[in-house]
């Protein structure tokens, strides 16, 4: 071989081998959410409480935050009947059938009355509702008694709900605060009538009806609750907002007792699913770096491990505008999976596959 087949033979070895060094490129990367999910508000209302924070990871489904609602109670025991549902405006069921909930007492007979006819002493004069009182008819012989409780107190005007008492329709009764009935003690008079059944409106859409329709209630039982704004269609999803998806709380935009409107944007959420390595290229090894590629991915937080890549997608313009730079770089976005539990905001090597 000549010298100058020799000298040839090592330039294209030199040549070859400078080529094969030229193919690899390293990268830094970051683990990044290529998509935001906007959660909004599937009904309006005042935020009871936040149940999650930014970074918290997430299950579609999984409540987000809770509104506050107000619960109607039945103030006296009886069977309740429902017109409203779930999903309904409480004013609107009002307007078509006079309440959302009506409640049948289980005392049958009142008395409208007042201190008009009591005995003249300040005790006699000052009734308190609540308080048992007792009955005896002003005509007859022998005389019924009962019992009975005071409700709805206005002024020196109250009513008597009868509680005991064989007592018809139209008879008149002394209202006593003893048990003796001694007439010192008497705070009224007056007719016995009819219960009227207790109606319940309620304010805003109803969330939910909390006992059956046509079961019997007591005292203090809740009935159904409500809170502000509108459901969809008209039809309850309840008082919690959700996630959409699986992912990490990426923004909240609400604070604990804001109110919120319909369709507003309460929260951000980073997929599990759009989370990619984000690096950078410099233009110089664009014809090197190209979509479609695989490449090899060693995360900070795991050192010696390797993992596959693939290439998606190379930006078309620069990552700096700035004109006065002699070198530009593009934005490089990855796809890969893996089981190592890489979080968002995770670094890493990247480089070509050789």
């Amino acid at each position: 071989m000549t010298f100058k087949r020799a000298f040839c033979l090592l330039l294209m070895i030199a040549a070859f081998a400078v080529a094969g060094e030229a193919d690899e490129v390293y990268m830094d990367g970051i683990a990044k959410a290529v998509r935001t999910e906007t959660i909004l508000a599937p009904i309006g209302g005042t935020v009871k409480s936040i149940d999650v924070r930014v970074g918290d990871e997430v299950a579609s489904g999984s409540p987000l935050m809770t509104l506050k609602t107000v619960v109607t109670y039945a103030d006296q025991s009886g069977r309740v009947a429902f017109y409203g549902h779930p999903g309904e405006r409480s004013e609107a069921v009002t307007d078509i059938y006079g309440a959302v909930a009506v409640i049948d007492p289980d005392s049958r007979y009142m008395i409208e009355t007042s201190t008009s006819n009591a005995y003249d002493t300040n005790d006699n004069k000052m009734v308190r509702s609540g308080i048992l009182v007792y009955l005896i008819q002003t005509e007859g012989a022998p005389r019924e008694t009962g019992v009975g409780q005071v409700y709805d107190v206005d002024g020196k005007n109250y009513k008597v709900r009868v509680l005991q008492g064989n007592f018809e329709l139209g008879d008149s009764v002394n209202i006593y605060q003893t048990e003796s009935r001694d007439y010192t003690t008497r705070i009224g008079k007056g007719d016995i009538v009819r219960t009227e059944a207790v109606r319940y409106a309620g304010e805003g859409s109803i969330v939910s009806l909390l006992a059956e329709n046509g079961a019997h209630v007591e005292k203090g039982d809740p009935l159904f609750e409500t809170l502000d704004g509108t459901f969809d269609g008209l039809v309850s999803t309840g008082n919690t907002i959700p996630s959409t998806t699986d992912g990490i709380v990426s923004r909240i935009a609400v604070e604990q007792g804001d109110h919120i409107d319909n369709r507003q944007t309460v929260a951000e959420i980073w997929p599990v699913e759009s989370m990619r390595m984000v690096a950078s290229v410099q233009e110089s090894d664009l014809n090197i770096v190209r979509a479609g590629d695989t490449v090899e991915i060693e995360f900070d937080a795991f050192p010696g491990t390797w993992i596959s890549g693939t290439v998606e997608r190379i930006a078309s313009s620069a990552l700096s505008e700035d004109e006065k730079s002699k070198t530009a770089e593009y934005e490089v976005i990855i796809a890969f999976e893996t089981e190592l539990p890489v979080r968002f905001g995770m670094h890493a090597q990247v480089r070509t596959k050789q």
